[in-house]
């Protein structure tokens, strides 16, 4: 078990922070629109055609979940300027 990839986006919202996670691709993808996968060699290789989502800056690597499921994160451009200071 584990080696599949789950999904975790990250948006801010009037509430705060807001986490969404999608267990498949297809889920992901019936909330958010797809504008290519990502094709660059020097990412990691658990980031290698994973798809890019309008609007959110990834895909990031966030590690592995309790099953040993890889965590592919997307953040906001907000969500990821109020991380990273």
């Amino acid at each position: 078990m584990g080696k599949d990839f789950v999904y975790q986006v990250v948006s801010d919202t009037e509430r705060g922070f807001e986490t969404e996670m999608f267990e498949t691709t297809e889920d992901l993808l019936k909330r958010y629109d797809i504008i290519g996968l990502n094709t660059n060699p020097r990412s990691r290789e658990e980031l290698q055609r994973q798809p890019k989502l309008k609007g959110m800056l990834g895909p990031m690597y966030n590690g592995t979940d309790e099953n040993g499921n890889v965590v592919i994160r997307y953040e906001s451009q907000r969500v990821y300027d109020i991380l990273s200071s």
